[in-house]
């Protein structure tokens, strides 16, 4: 029997998600002994399937994937939710835009707090923005554009402090919060067609790193 763990830095492509854990799952014979490919023998960090017009939904399944840190499913044909089975993973990136996903944000998403990236542009995802968003601390880019988005921006993104980017253009309404100054780490931001109603806050100076607006 073979000692130790294999472990294996994977980018998956063209390949059946669900097809792929079974995958991992089975027995493979090697002349050193049997050795188990499962959740715990390989680590998977990257899941990219992008660009390959696919249907369906977005698998739950990924949970099964524990040491997965980038889930990239852009420009396909995924419709259904985001699955709130994901928000007990340990992810970095989360990148859907181009799609056809609907429903709400699960509130759930607010405990990745290791989420950096979260992508969901150009779909069909509708309701309030989850003030429960608020928690994704080392959160950098947020692009939510081009979605059906209503109600105001949660007054917990107060405490998203390390963004760099956020772009957004929604159904929201009320006017462009005053807490936009604690991003004192944003380089851009685009807030066109918001539905947010000025005036622009006069402390939008203290963001010395604005470079784009």
């Amino acid at each position: 029997m073979l000692a130790g763990k294999f472990f294996v830095f994977l980018t998956v492509s063209l390949t059946s998600c669900l097809g792929l854990l079974a995958f991992f799952e089975a027995k493979l014979v090697q002349e050193e002994g049997l050795v188990l490919f499962n959740t715990y023998s390989v680590l998977l960090l990257l899941w990219e399937l992008k660009k390959y017009n696919l249907p369906g939904a977005l698998p739950p399944q990924l949970v099964k994937l524990p040491h997965l840190q980038v889930v990239d499913f852009a420009y396909n044909y995924l419709s259904g939710t985001i699955p709130r089975e994901w928000a007990s993973m340990q992810l970095t990136s989360i990148t859907l835009l181009v799609n056809r996903l609907s429903g709400e944000i699960p509130k759930e998403l607010g405990n990745i707090t290791t989420l950096t990236y979260l992508s969901l542009e150009a779909n069909q995802i509708s309701g309030i923005i989850p003030p429960d968003l608020g928690k994704l601390i080392n959160l950098q880019t947020l692009m939510l554009s081009s979605n059906r988005f209503t109600g105001n921006l949660p007054v917990s993104f107060s405490g998203l402090i390390n963004l760099t980017d956020l772009i957004n253009d929604n159904n929201f309404s009320g006017t462009i919060p005053i807490f936009i100054q604690n991003w004192k780490k944003l380089e851009r931001l685009e807030m066109h067609a918001t539905g947010l109603e000025g005036p622009i806050p006069s402390n939008i100076y203290l963001l010395n790193n604005l470079v784009e607006l």
